[in-house]
């Protein structure tokens, strides 16, 4: 099976945009159409990012 890194840039916008593209992609790897590999420091920098980023806060309002 096809296997694809995201980095955290794709799961910070499947999470700002839903249906979008990079949420479209992450819908795909749910369905296991191919199989995502994350790491703990993707995960890591992807929820730093998403909890530090007062441009993103001020823009997306989450």
């Amino acid at each position: 099976m096809t296997r694809a890194v995201f980095d955290s840039t794709v799961l910070i916008s499947a999470f700002l945009r839903p249906g979008g593209l990079s949420d479209e992609l992450l819908s795909l790897a749910t369905d296991e159409r191919f199989v995502l590999l994350l790491s703990p420091a993707i995960i890591a920098e992807t929820w730093r990012k998403l909890l530090t980023s007062a441009r993103l806060q001020a823009r997306y309002h989450y």
